[in-house]
This record gives structure tokens, C-alpha cells and sequence, in this order.
């Protein structure tokens, strides 16, 4: 069975904002490394305003992401923000066997100044962290009415994440004009359903299952984040 994501696998996306170029997402699986002598996959993703909206807004942020090999769970989340109007440095580890996520956030906001919080919260084990849930979708099987839930842990919150399979749709994309599979992604805060606007999802309909296309409604228009450049490693 062909495995969805290998190392050396990067995909380049372009990041709209009320129709306007606004900036680019690139996401990698690095080489493998070993956490608590287990091999964990190493994602890195990066995301750079473009010139233009650097006038309004400039953002140069880093997320990492620590996945277990075999068991697709997150070990470690690491996020560094480099924006106008805030720095931020933010760790999480999570302890599956203790069933606790040790959450550390340094930030430094122009407005709200600066502060540190150092805490441990409880969570439900082997986790997705924000970056790790993505890539833990590409392992689902999939059809139409299909739902699937993953607990994950964001700011040292846990929370339960449903996606459901709606229909399929053909997309173009880098590597052609392919079937993909649309989803929509629910997130429950402690049972509530949380509607923060609709998103959906475009993933393609093969064995990778690559995130092509992601339409998020926010609180002041829509993003679309629409993939432009796919390497699939050596």
C-alpha cells in the first residue's frame, strides 16, 4: 500500500484574499527524526505575505509539526509568528501515556505588550495538532457521506474535529485536471459546534489525497488557498 505523504514531498500554495494575491504557503515533510526513540515525521510549513499586502499586514510565520510514523499522532507543535502587529514563539508537547499537553507561549502583541504562560492541561491521547491533522486527513478512507472525528490540540486546548466527504469534483490542478474529494470541516469546543463560517476542503481522489484547494469564509470576506506547485520527493 502506497504510503499518501513521503519525505521530500513539497506542495506550494497561493493564498487569496478578497480576490487579491496576498500570499504563499509552503508546506514539507523533512527528513524523519526520533522522538522518545520513536521515527516521527517532521512537517514544516511557512507562510510569507506577498509585497504588496506586506503594506497592510506582513506576515512571516513558521509552523512545525512532530508526527509519529506509525501511530499518525503529534508528539510536538511548534509555531514561531513574525507579523506587523505581533511576535510569538509557542510550544506544545504532548504526552499521549500521561494524557497531558505541556503548552508554553511567549508573545509579544504592539497593543496587549508582552506575556508568557507555562501550563499543562489535560488531553485525549495520540492527538492531531493543527498542521499534523491535515496530513492524518490524507490517511482516511474516503466516500461520499463519509464522516470522520480527530481529537485535536491547539493552545493547549483539546477539541474534536469532524470532516465530511460531500462530493466529488474535477479540479485543476498542478499535476492536471483530477477528481477530488470535497469535504467540510466541523470543529466541537467541549460539544458546542462551533461555526466560525463555512470551509471546505478539495483533496484529490488517488492515493496521496493532496490538499488542493481550501475556501474559508472569515469574519471579513473569504480566503482561498489554492495549491500552485506540487514535488512529491526523490
Amino acid at each position: 500500500e502506497k504510503e499518501p505523504f513521503v519525505v521530500g514531498e513539497k506542495l506550494v500554495y497561493e493564498v487569496t484574499y478578497f480576490g487579491v494575491a496576498a500570499g504563499q504557503l509552503t508546506m514539507e515533510v523533512e527528513p524523519f527524526v526520533l522522538i522518545n526513540q520513536r521515527k516521527v515525521y517532521h512537517l514544516v510549513g511557512h507562510a510569507r505575505s506577498a509585497k504588496l499586502f506586506d503594506l497592510f499586514y506582513r506576515v512571516d510565520d513558521t509552523v512545525e509539526s512532530f508526527m509519529d510514523y506509525e501511530g499518525l499522532f503529534s508528539h510536538r507543535f511548534h509555531l514561531v509568528l513574525d507579523e506587523s502587529k505581533q511576535t510569538r514563539d509557542a510550544l506544545e508537547l504532548y504526552d499521549s501515556e500521561k494524557k497531558q499537553v505541556y503548552y508554553w507561549n511567549r508573545w509579544n502583541h504592539y497593543k496587549k505588550g508582552k506575556s508568557e504562560i507555562k501550563e499543562f492541561k489535560p488531553m485525549e491521547s495520540f492527538p492531531q495538532d493543527s498542521i499534523s491533522a491535515v496530513y492524518y486527513m490524507r490517511n482516511l478512507p474516503l466516500s461520499i457521506g463519509a464522516k470522520h472525528k480527530v481529537p485535536v490540540v491547539t493552545e493547549g486546548n483539546t477539541w474534536e474535529a469532524e470532516v465530511e466527504v460531500l462530493r466529488t469534483e474535477m479540479m485543476d490542478t498542478p499535476m492536471g485536471n483530477v477528481r477530488c474529494w470535497v469535504m467540510r470541516p466541523e470543529t466541537r469546543f467541549q460539544g458546542a459546534l462551533k461555526k466560525t463560517g463555512e470551509s471546505l476542503f478539495w483533496v484529490t481522489d488517488d492515493d496521496r489525497k493532496v490538499l488542493v484547494r481550501i475556501e474559508a469564509k472569515v469574519r471579513i470576506g473569504s480566503v482561498v488557498i489554492q495549491l500552485k506547485e506540487a514535488g512529491f520527493g526523490p
